[in-house]
């Protein structure tokens, strides 16, 4: 058994023809199973069902759902409870719904609870440890300014603002931040899509980044 996690990097490799090379390589394999994992849901789905790349249709496709809330709120409870500590239903909640339910940030806002050796955790300690968080890698949110152009830094802020958006180029949603025109919003939208900064989910953009669009909010 080999399990490559975060399997869609290799799109973002410099080299040419890594998905062929090493596609020739697994051919050559015998009685192992692969197991292709990634948190990429659009480019994972385009290496395997696009026609003109080399793994297209090698392997069977599974989509895991979002922990249900109920059974991760118990498990959150039951690991702290084994501490002898407590958490509130309500920072749970908060939690799961900060984090839209996304493991990593779930475990990295519950890990950085856990060592703050409070013994009963409150909504109050969730946003203050968030906050935390938020500020210690402002240096590296704020590179965004430089890498992305003006309009693209302004959708993306005012995305994470509006926690998704599903009509970006609508009329109400361009007037609301001053955008700009239709023409600019698509072309930025493309942008950020093709830098993995923003994703599509349920008919809704996003911001990929649980951590850096929870930080766009804050700003003015």
């Amino acid at each position: 058994m080999l399990a490559i996690d975060e399997f869609q990097q290799i799109t973002r490799f410099p080299e040419q023809n890594v998905e062929a090379l090493l596609r020739t390589h697994i051919q050559q394999m015998v009685d192992t199973r692969i197991i292709f994992s990634g948190s990429g849901k659009h480019l994972l789905s385009a290496i395997f069902s696009d026609y003109n790349r080399p793994f297209y249709q090698s392997t069977q496709l599974l989509t895991l759902p979002k922990i249900d809330k109920k059974d991760y709120s118990e498990f959150i409870s039951k690991k702290f409870n084994n501490a002898k500590r407590s958490i509130s239903e309500e920072a749970i909640s908060h939690i799961l719904n900060l984090t839209r339910t996304h493991t990593y940030y779930v475990q990295y806002i519950c890990n950085r609870l856990f060592e703050s050796r409070n013994r009963n955790i409150t909504k109050e300690d969730v946003d203050k440890t968030l906050l935390d968080v938020l500020y210690e890698n402002e240096d590296y949110y704020f590179t965004y300014r430089n890498l992305l152009t003006v309009q693209q830094f302004s959708l993306i802020k005012a995305i994470g603002k509006e926690d998704g958006v599903a009509q970006p180029s609508s009329k109400d949603f361009i007037w609301k931040y001053g955008l700009g025109t239709t023409s600019t919003i698509n072309s930025a939208i493309k942008s950020l899509l093709s830098k993995d900064l923003i994703f599509k989910e349920e008919e809704k953009y996003l911001v990929y980044d649980v951590f850096f669009g929870l930080w766009l909010k804050l700003l003015n």
